[in-house]
């Protein structure tokens, strides 16, 4: 529904995602990167399906064209090519029986993607589920959001990041959630991972062991409903909308609150020590940049999070901007709380003060931005995304596995 086509690069905003052919003659993937001339490059239902969130389908001559020649496929594109609009009931009848098609096709066997996105929208999908393709007339677009079983799973709280979904199965696994458990969890699971990127394995085990470090703000574990003195990494029982923003409110925990910009800053500041720390200055860097951006910010921008009251910020404001001054920190009493707190076998010791007098994250001298550049120019875009993405698995693999249960394949 906010799809729209365009040719003027203007119209593209930070955040958007932008579409472009591909067809192997297509120009725009010349002018963006190169793929071996045998990739399959479209692989956007898939990519969906993999995100566990959105389950999508381009009912399109060029997405299907291999599978045309199966009956209820050709029924779906029929559908969509129909003056028409069909009826959802007759959508997802046609959905089922390719769902439930053998996988040996006449001229190319059904990938099993297909199948299951199929029989996902054949069962959930909505009025509001089907629409006609922003380009071409004759394909139209189905997707529907998954939602996850309610009962008995205990809900994440965690600045809503879709991608920051773990959640606690029972209260047999309460355990794992604590903080340490978790991290060092990650740890491991990014140690089997790092096979994939041969001579990055110490960096993606420190920037694992260390990822989360920054929930341990007490105003956060209060959000996540920890007992006193037991950091948690996820929330174990379910808090309603109104609740979270009530505590929000309570604790004074800004708005923008990203846990692993503290996690970052506990590492610059050395409140946190490991002799594990890598030391050359390149992989020092990256172990960096992999914990500020876990979560997909700092590429290069962390988001803004002022701490203290909306007011007391837009006084602060006037009162710099009355004296001539750039507004740089908040007044001690609207900043943020001191950290006493244990992780990784260690105390933590973050006063208020301290945590006052450094650069908050987002800010344009905070280095985060200028770190993302050096390490591009060192890994490369794909690279550093690469490397990133291996340990944004492991902490996704690691939170749907809470219990032991890593096999190396």
């Amino acid at each position: 529904r906010d799809s729209f086509f365009s040719t003027d690069a203007t119209e593209i905003r930070s955040g958007d995602t932008v579409v472009v052919p591909a067809l192997p003659d297509s120009k725009a993937l010349g002018q963006i990167g190169t793929a071996p001339a045998a990739a399959q490059i479209d692989r956007a239902e898939e990519a969906c399906l993999c995100g566990q969130r959105r389950v999508a389908l381009r009912v399109h001559q060029t997405v299907l064209k291999d599978y045309k020649d199966i009956p209820p496929v050709k029924a779906l594109l029929d559908l969509a090519k129909a003056q028409e609009a069909p009826t959802i009931s007759e959508i997802c009848e046609t959905l089922s029986a390719i769902a439930a098609a053998p996988a040996d096709g006449p001229t190319h066997p059904l990938p099993a993607w297909l199948k299951i996105v199929c029989e996902k929208l054949s069962k959930g999908l909505r009025d509001d589920g089907a629409s006609r393709h922003p380009i071409d007339p004759d394909a139209m677009v189905l997707q529907m959001v998954v939602r996850k079983a309610q009962s008995g799973v205990g809900l994440t709280i965690d600045e809503t990041e879709a991608d920051d979904s773990g959640q606690v199965a029972s209260t047999d696994e309460a355990a794992a959630w604590e903080l340490d458990a978790h991290c060092t969890r990650v740890a491991e699971v990014a140690k089997l991972f790092s096979a994939a990127a041969d001579g990055f394995g110490a960096v993606l085990h420190f920037a694992a062991q260390y990822h989360d470090a920054g929930k341990v703000d007490p105003r956060f574990q209060e959000l996540l409903d920890a007992q006193p003195g037991k950091p948690q990494a996820r929330s174990k029982r379910r808090l309603s909308p109104a609740r979270q923003r009530q505590i929000r409110e309570m604790t004074a925990l800004p708005k923008g609150f990203r846990h692993e910009m503290l996690s970052l800053q506990l590492l610059e500041q050395k409140i946190l020590q490991n002799q594990n720390m890598p030391q050359d200055p390149r992989h020092h860097a990256l172990a960096l940049h992999l914990v500020a951006a876990h979560h997909g910010h700092a590429r290069p921008f962390a988001p803004v999070s002022v701490e203290g009251s909306e007011g007391s910020h837009q006084n602060h404001k006037n009162n710099a901007r009355a004296s001539g001054t750039a507004p740089v920190f908040m007044k001690e009493e609207d900043g943020a709380p001191g950290i006493d707190a244990h992780f990784d076998k260690q105390r933590i010791l973050f006063t208020a003060e301290q945590r006052q007098n450094i650069n908050p994250a987002h800010r344009i001298d905070s280095g985060v931005a200028d770190r993302f550049w050096r390490l591009t120019r060192d890994y490369g875009w794909w690279g550093l995304a690469y490397l990133e993405g291996i340990l944004r698995l492991a902490d996704w693999y690691a939170s749907a596995r809470p219990v032991k249960e890593v096999k190396q394949k």
